[in-house]
């Protein structure tokens, strides 16, 4: 029997055998800071298109010219269940630029702020400019992280 493919997220990755044995996940993979088009509203508010969401200390932004930030209004459209887990506030998150998303999100299940956690936290694996620029990680602060996202295959892997 072939080898089971890594389960990929954002920013980590989990193998086959860290996975609840059920069935597959659908996580959502896309970047809520991309520029909407006219047809991408109807692929966020589709059931069918994705099972969750996991948001890894998110990002935000707007482009010149506009009022909104991109991932805010992304936001406000999923339709799918969503987990957030986010570092406090810091100059490598945009001050937690992202926080307003756990207020958007139609369907937040889960907004979980790490004390403590720098940015890096959230890569597997990180490097040394990530950990410079915005502080060592943390074999503790790794594993919730880890754990949170395992918490949310299960969940949606009933």
């Amino acid at each position: 029997m072939a080898a089971a493919a890594p389960l990929l997220i954002p920013h980590t990755q989990l193998t086959a055998s860290q996975a609840p044995k059920s069935r597959a996940v659908d996580f959502l993979v896309f970047d809520l800071q991309a520029p909407l088009s006219d047809e991408q509203p109807r692929h966020l508010s589709r059931p069918s298109c994705a099972g969750s969401y996991v948001g890894l200390d998110p990002f935000d932004r707007t482009l010149p010219d506009e009022a909104e930030r991109l991932g805010l209004a992304a936001a406000t459209r999923l339709r799918t269940e969503a987990l957030l887990l986010r570092a406090p506030p810091s100059r490598c998150n945009a001050e937690a630029v992202a926080a307003p998303w756990a207020t958007a999100l139609p369907a937040l299940w889960r907004d979980e702020l790490i004390a403590g956690a720098s940015h890096c936290d959230f890569e597997s694996p990180t490097d040394w400019m990530c950990r410079l620029a915005c502080g060592d990680t943390d074999p503790a602060r790794q594993q919730r992280v880890r754990q949170g996202l395992l918490e949310a295959a299960s969940r949606w892997m009933r």
